[in-house]
């Protein structure tokens, strides 16, 4: 069974988290978007979609509306958004069922795509280094196994031709990955 997924804590006390991110759902509901990073982003989505649901519920006219507005309050902390969540924000969504809030992610820049490609050269370099280390070690232990010569010189020649194959993969992968990123 897979270990049970931690919420994201953003170095802080979960008391400090519920905060943030009232105030960041407050922020969003106030100018119907804000700019925050890729990581709040995520973590904002799931509680700013509560609260519409929630919003949506209290449309209706129940005794639950009531409750569900409270709740709104208690977690936003803030009459005024709670207001404009409840007869603004959330009868724009009446007909959708769930997808409210979307994170739009900007487009690289040129530099960021060259940083990109320098972090696959090096990974590819520690890739052809970490093969050619276990080409190193299976040509030592042919040898400590003592095999008569041609043996070992046809087991070397295989080891070398495998090397090759992976090394030629490698590159093969890094020119996919460079052209992918720079275009």
């Amino acid at each position: 069974m897979p270990a049970p997924r931690r919420a994201r804590k953003f170095g802080k006390s979960a008391a400090h988290q519920r905060l943030m991110l009232a105030n960041l759902a407050a922020s969003l509901f106030a100018a119907e978007g804000i700019e925050t990073t890729e990581a709040k982003a995520k973590a904002l989505r799931p509680v700013a979609e509560r609260l519409i649901s929630k919003a949506k519920k209290a449309q209706t006219q129940d005794a639950m509306s009531l409750h569900k507005i409270r709740q709104i309050q208690a977690y936003l902390n803030d009459k005024e958004m709670t207001y404009k969540l409840v007869h603004n924000v959330a009868p724009r969504y009446m007909q959708r069922n769930g997808g409210y809030v979307r994170i739009p992610l900007p487009e690289m820049s040129r530099e960021r795509r060259q940083q990109f490609v320098k972090t696959a050269h090096t990974l590819a370099e520690q890739g052809r280094v970490h093969i050619r280390n276990i080409r190193r070690d299976a040509i030592e232990g042919a040898k400590k196994a003592k095999l008569p010569e041609d043996e070992l010189k046809r087991l070397e020649k295989d080891i070398q031709t495998a090397t090759d194959k992976a090394i030629a993969e490698i590159n093969s992968h890094l020119a996919h990955k460079e052209k992918e990123l720079l275009t």
